[in-house]
């Protein structure tokens, strides 16, 4: 857990030193290193859903929507009030977007051999994945009502609660169709084995071939929905990963997929940082995320055992999807890449340096948090 961390900052530096020796000016090289990671972002909520236990996650779906939403909403509410109010620009609030959701990419790393319980697992892994929607919303009501103009044109289109609703539905759809067609897929293999019940007895490579062949027909089902979500949204692609589960789809795949992602998504993050601009903003906003995480968190901890509650408490992360707001923003805020990359930075230590403390000190079983 804590090496992970260490290797995100790590590779942060790596880019960064990088980028100033080549003289990387940042807003060249941002659509660049989107692009780059838009495939490891469609790939990520899948991975945080797959591995989830359903039944974990039906247990705990109160506590689950709690921090998908009322969190979310917690969390924008103090970073973008906070900033405002210092800095006199009610824009803050949709900066504090890019942080107020938790990477997935960056957690599905981060919980990567981790020791906490399942149910501290489940509720991150569904935190990080599903909290895109709310952000979502959130980013499009607030660009209405903020930044009418410049930002309209960037997602060109009227953007209202009918373009809010639009995106939702359209999520909703794309994963009811990938379901319908992974459903017609499962269906016809038991068609085909009650047919003829003695096959596999009979012919055993005939029959482990046909079932190989359904198994990779839903891993191109799945291939299909990742691509899709690309344009669709990340939210579609996280509610496929509780249904589509392939037995042809290795676990290690989907691993090896998201330390990839990462490691470019960290080193990217390096190269768009600037030595000239948005220091003092990127970590006073990467401060206040990491602190709005913690407080927020308190409406869900108290179900969970007492020695995963830091655990939950020290687990915000940032990542690319910062990034990708930042992009949104460029126009009306041209600093925001720049502050946006060095509040995942701040974000990324503060997570290393709290949860290395927590362990080496014991605080999960010292300080009762509830």
């Amino acid at each position: 857990m804590r090496a992970a961390a260490a290797w995100s900052v790590i590779l942060m530096v790596v880019g960064l030193v990088v980028g100033q020796a080549l003289d990387v000016v940042p807003t060249t090289v941002a659509p660049v290193f989107l692009v780059l990671t838009t495939f490891a972002l469609a790939v990520e909520p899948y991975a945080n859903t797959f591995g989830l236990d359903v039944r974990e996650l039906a247990r705990n779906k109160k506590t689950i929507l709690q921090s998908i939403s009322i969190g979310v909403l917690l969390k924008i509410a103090i970073i973008g009030g906070a900033m405002s109010l210092i800095f006199r620009d009610p824009i803050w609030f949709l900066i504090a977007l890019g942080v107020s959701q938790i990477d997935p990419m960056s957690v599905g790393e981060f919980m990567e051999g981790s020791e906490a319980s399942p149910q501290s697992k489940a509720l991150m892994r569904a935190w990080a994945a599903f909290d895109d929607t709310t952000v979502v919303v959130m980013l499009l009501g607030l660009i209405a009502i903020l930044r009418p103009s410049g930002l309209t044109k960037a997602l060109s289109g009227h953007v209202g609660l009918v373009e809010i609703a639009r995106t939702v539905s359209i999520a909703l759809s794309f994963a009811a169709a990938v379901w319908l067609i992974y459903r017609i897929a499962l269906t016809y293999s038991v068609m085909r084995l009650r047919r003829d019940p003695g096959r596999s007895r009979r012919r055993p490579r005939v029959a482990n071939g046909f079932g190989t062949r359904i198994s990779n027909l839903g891993i191109w089902v799945v291939a299909f929905a990742v691509l899709g979500s690309i344009f669709i949204g990340s939210t579609a692609l996280a509610l496929v990963g509780l249904f589509a589960r392939p037995a042809g789809l290795n676990p290690r795949w989907l691993s090896w997929l998201t330390r990839s992602g990462s490691a470019l998504a960290c080193l990217g993050l390096g190269f768009l940082l600037d030595l000239r601009s948005g220091v003092f903003h990127g970590v006073l906003l990467g401060l206040l995320a990491f602190t709005a995480h913690a407080l927020a968190s308190q409406l869900v901890i108290r179900r969970l055992p007492r020695t995963d509650r830091l655990a939950v408490v020290f687990a915000q992360q940032n990542g690319t999807a910062a990034v990708a707001v930042a992009l949104l923003l460029h126009n009306d805020f041209p600093t925001s890449i720049s502050v946006l990359s060095w509040a995942v930075v701040t974000v990324n230590v503060a997570s290393l340096i709290s949860n290395h403390a927590a362990i080496r000190l014991n605080w999960s079983r010292r300080i009762p948090l509830s």
